[in-house]
């Protein structure tokens, strides 16, 4: 398994594109309610992610915790692409995080 500092780092840049997902969410036009929901339960699941990497957690729980983000990642992901119009920062800043995590996902796996 990738160091656990190596991880806490991952996990700090997947926040940070994840926040700005949602920036983009809340002042990108057309964005689908669906999608501003999902973004929402992508942070707090970023949050307990991040919060399970620094208290250093069984591995297994963190996996899985890793597994539910890319889960909600996809989601994201589809939503977007199932929208008709979509800002393009919104596009861009889901699709960075949805890469980051499944990345981070298979490299832990």
């Amino acid at each position: 398994m990738m160091p656990v500092g190596q991880i806490r780092e991952r996990l700090v840049k997947i926040e940070t594109v994840i926040d700005d997902a949602a920036r983009a969410c809340q002042t990108g036009q057309n964005v689908p309610d669906e999608l501003r929901r999902t973004i929402d339960e992508l942070e707090r699941e970023s949050d307990s992610a991040k919060q399970m990497a620094q208290t250093e957690s069984a591995e297994d729980r963190f996996l899985d915790c890793v597994d539910r983000l890319e889960e909600i990642g996809d989601r994201a992901k589809r939503y977007c692409n199932e929208a008709r119009v979509l800002d393009q920062r919104v596009q861009q800043a889901v699709t960075q995080a949805h890469d980051m995590i499944s990345t981070l996902k298979h490299e832990l796996h």
